[in-house]
């Protein structure tokens, strides 16, 4: 399978740029979380996210944004966009 997810690039700390043409951002966090905060997201995410991998978990990531901490994974599909679950935003 032939990932859509792009790295883009290495920076400071071991973090990544995460490209993710066409994402869907899918919310499994315990909150409702305003469209705007998901499509915030989204919109990062497509255009290149510094993120922080899990060291324990492939395909998991850390992000901040906003004042906020992110921990969501990625499903990639080779003849699909990108998803991404949200399961945690703090702030």
């Amino acid at each position: 399978m032939t990932m859509q997810a792009e790295v883009i690039e290495m920076v400071a700390d071991g973090q990544i740029r995460l490209a993710l043409p066409g994402v869907r951002v899918i919310n499994l966090t315990r909150r409702s979380l305003d469209c705007q905060v998901l499509e915030g997201l989204r919109e990062r995410l497509e255009s290149g996210l510094n993120v922080l991998p899990d060291p324990r978990r492939a395909n998991f990531y850390q992000a901040s944004l906003d004042g906020y901490q992110y921990y969501f994974h990625v499903l990639d599909y080779a003849d699909r966009p990108s998803r991404v679950f949200l399961l945690s935003r703090r702030g």
